[in-house]
């Protein structure tokens, strides 16, 4: 038997580590206990958001996840926000401007902490009547992240990969989107405003 060990475990979440029924499986549970008390670290990734991982905390106990697309780095042990990446607000507005003016009927939803907010006209296939869920419009998101106090923005519901220099490209995307609902995770951002 071989004395290597790996310097870090990562496993994403939706198809590998949890099975269909949204379970892990106790043979997996106890790989990766086994790896932990080796001194290996094992880390989620994950375009879940972070009000999502309670029931994987009950599983791993402790731990780091890495949500949202790569944005939000997640405690499961403490169950905090211990970093998160951003979009600014003038290029939240300057990339959604730019999608509308090529699909005008495109819908936006924005993830930002704990928080998950949609446009009135945008219905949630999830997190439907649950506590941080609400319906807002894409002014009061951009306010939001304009906001010293309110230090994470981001947005798991658009089209394509979304990041400062590649807003046009995303625009000229969407423009091929036939349906009325674009519904993609490709990425997500916050903000370090008031940090």
């Amino acid at each position: 038997m071989s004395d290597w060990r790996p310097r870090l475990i990562a496993s994403d979440m939706d198809g590998t580590l949890l099975r269909s029924d949204d379970t892990v499986g106790e043979a997996t549970v106890a790989e990766i206990a086994r790896w932990r008390a080796d001194g290996v670290p094992f880390v989620l990734a994950t375009g879940r958001p972070p009000r999502w991982m309670h029931r994987i905390r009950e599983v791993l106990g402790t731990g780091t996840a890495v949500c949202c697309n790569g944005a939000v780095l997640l405690d499961l042990g403490s169950m905090e926000i211990e970093h998160e990446e951003a979009l600014d607000a003038d290029t939240l507005r300057s990339v959604t401007d730019a999608l509308r003016e090529r699909q005008p009927t495109m819908w936006f939803a924005v993830e930002y902490g704990w928080e998950f907010r949609h446009e009135p006209v945008y219905r949630p296939r999830w997190d439907v009547n649950v506590a941080g869920v609400a319906v807002a419009t894409l002014e009061e998101w951009v306010t939001v992240a304009r906001s010293p106090t309110i230090s994470s923005m981001s947005s798991t519901k658009a089209s394509g990969v979304i990041d400062p220099w590649r807003a046009s490209s995303l625009a000229a995307g969407a423009a091929a989107i036939s349906s009325r609902v674009a519904t993609a995770t490709p990425g997500t951002f916050t903000s370090h405003r008031g940090r």
